[in-house]
């Protein structure tokens, strides 16, 4: 009796990505919805990746003196500073589509919606990882020779050379509820049944021969419960507790095949549970959300082909979001999360803090809307700020906290146009996110980007 239908394409990479939406009015007060996305394409990476620590040429080199650029035959001195580089690649070619589709109708005080999620994946993959060899430390730094090697087809350290196919199927039925008791207080529910059903096939080495297969088929049920109170007008408490599970792909099981072959079933079970406060006026918003959450069956593995360790998180905090708008055109808004995660199970670190998990960060974001010269404006920052982490398991390797400040300015000369300047890190502060997790004793890392300007031009139609 009503449709709507959306269609839209989008192009971003060697591939291409489509995707729609169909709403229906039905009799009776039912509504059907159904949402599609098709995915099909090339997602090719290269790159070079650090390994171990830097040293000199001297240290390495086959006469113990010097080296040579492979490029340019230059003559590198032994004080030169040099580090292993793998040369990656991965060759990837996917396909997917998903549906998810719905049928929905309120009966009195109670809003029922029965669903059915399909997802089917496909991917063909072909990888050479590592390959690594001796390169000048500096910007544009080539590779060397007089390197022993450098020369040789396995490289300075390790290769892992894959071909693999895969395929994985999804189906899942799903049922949600909302019963409102009174105006002020609502219960819903929520219940996904899923099965999952995966098969891989794996040659490590390119040489023909099929290393690891994969045949795989389980169901899991997730469920979903939560409960708001407003107590006023402006103000209104709310409770959640929630399970659901994460099923493995292609790479869960190439990396943890021991496990599989050992019956572990590599489900990720995640178990989440959080009470909030909210308080909604003309000028402020604000959010305080206490959280605790536990996922079982963690993996952690620190280079391709090497064993998985198998892990208990948990976690506890609280989360604030706070914010407030002034009618001379001055807001700001504060997010902060305290918290505390630790890993309750493990083969050798029990107790230790997850890596890379800090105990607190905080983001305040001031802006101000103003007029310049018959133009709209805005005037606007960012501060962030993150507390030390650990960059291993093991927590012998730290990652020194930062704070960054980012500013930027908009204008409207007109309507429809906007002119951006933005600047991000403008102390062009050196922070790093995470380790290397191939060898964390080692010093590289993923790092915050410097000190960057952008100037943008937008016109909306």
């Amino acid at each position: 009796q009503a449709l709507d239908i959306d269609l839209g394409d989008g192009r971003g990479w060697d591939g291409h990505v489509s995707g729609g939406s169909i709403k229906l009015e039905l009799k009776d007060g039912w509504h059907f919805s159904d949402r599609f996305n098709i995915t099909k394409g090339d997602a090719n990476t290269y790159g070079l990746v650090p390994s171990g620590s830097a040293t000199t040429v001297g240290a390495v080199a086959d006469n113990g003196q010097t080296a040579f650029g492979a490029v340019t035959n230059t003559e590198y001195e032994s004080n030169t500073p040099v580090q292993q580089l793998g040369r990656w690649v991965v060759l990837k070619e996917i396909s997917s589509f998903t549906n998810d589709l719905a049928f929905s109708k309120k009966f009195g005080d109670l809003s029922t919606t029965f669903g059915y999620y399909t997802a089917s994946t496909s991917a063909k993959d072909w990888w050479s990882l590592g390959n690594t060899a001796y390169h000048v430390l500096e910007s544009g730094g080539e590779a060397l020779t007089g390197i022993e090697c450098n020369q040789s087809t396995d490289g300075c350290d390790f290769n892992y050379d894959i071909s693999s196919t895969g395929d994985a199927r999804t189906n899942a039925f799903y049922v949600t509820g909302e019963y409102k008791f009174a105006d002020a207080f609502t219960l819903d529910v929520g219940v996904r049944q899923e099965n999952h059903e995966v098969e891989y096939s794996v040659d490590e080495g390119l040489d023909g021969i099929i290393t690891k297969t994969v045949s795989y088929d389980e169901s899991k049920t997730s469920w979903t419960t939560g409960l708001n109170y407003s107590i006023n007008d402006d103000m209104g408490v709310f409770a959640r507790v929630n399970r659901g599970y994460k099923m493995p792909y292609f790479d869960d099981f190439r990396d943890n095949f021991d496990a599989y072959e050992g019956g572990e079933k590599l489900i990720k079970e995640i178990t989440q549970g959080e009470l909030g406060y909210k308080l909604i006026t003309e000028s402020t918003d604000f959010y305080a959300t206490v959280f605790v959450n536990e996922v079982k069956g963690d993996t952690f593995v620190r280079r391709p082909g090497v064993p998985a360790e198998i892990l208990t998180n948990e976690a506890y905090g609280i989360e604030l979001d706070y914010n407030f708008n002034h009618e001379s055109g001055f807001s700001v808004n504060l997010n902060t999360t305290l918290q505390d995660a630790e890993i309750t199970e493990s083969p050798t670190n029990d107790g230790n803090q997850s890596q890379r998990q800090p105990k607190w960060q905080v983001r305040v974001t001031p802006s101000y809307d103003f007029e310049l010269q018959g133009m709209y404006a805005t005037l606007y920052g960012t501060l962030s700020a993150v507390d030390d982490r650990f960059g291993n398991n093991e927590n012998t390797v730290t990652l020194d906290g930062y704070e960054k400040v980012d500013l930027g300015l908009i204008l409207e000369p007109m309507e429809g146009i906007k002119l951006q300047v933005a600047i991000d890190n403008l102390t062009d502060e050196q922070g790093i996110t995470e380790g290397d997790p191939r060898n964390a004793d080692a010093p590289n890392g993923r790092y915050i980007m410097p000190r960057t300007t952008r100037f943008s031009v937008s016109y909306a139609f």
